[in-house]
């Protein structure tokens, strides 16, 4: 790519997070006042998400999902445990193992927070139009596929 061509990229990388940025403070606003309410962490928050995608894991796959360590996933459980939104148990198969799944109180906090974040997106989804709106999706789905590929 030239250097003209990586300049044009670097451009259309700041807008992208320029408004990503504006989007993310805005929702996060919101996410956060009511994480706050429950007393969870944002931490917390996705680590309840995983579980509620994934079902029950071990505390190794929780951490690679988040890009933390295991320490740090044993310290957002201990919280959840005590508030009963997550329980904790040694693997049947393997004592050393130690795997966490969402309990019913858990999964409220995920709606209602999920259910907020799609609430902040309707309106602007409705402004966007049918077209536009499918054309976003595909484009970050895209987007998200080729994060996927960088990981493996």
């Amino acid at each position: 790519m030239s250097t003209r061509q990586d300049d044009m990229v670097r451009k259309d990388a700041r807008r992208i997070l320029d408004c990503s940025e504006r989007i993310h403070r805005q929702l996060f606003s919101q996410v956060l006042s009511e994480l706050n309410k429950v007393r969870v962490s944002v931490g917390q928050y996705n680590l309840l998400s995983v579980l509620a995608d994934e079902g029950v894991c071990t505390m190794t796959k929780v951490a690679r999902s988040l890009y933390v360590t295991t320490s740090a996933v044993t310290a957002m459980t201990d919280g959840l445990v005590r508030k009963k939104m997550i329980r904790r148990r040694r693997s049947r198969q393997d004592r050393r193992i130690v795997e966490i799944a969402i309990t019913d109180e858990g999964w409220k906090i995920v709606a209602k927070i999920r259910r907020q974040v799609e609430n902040f997106y309707i309106p602007i989804l409705k402004s966007l139009g049918k077209r536009n709106t499918r054309e976003l999706i595909s484009l970050q789905t895209e987007m998200c596929e080729i994060m996927g590929r960088g990981e493996k």
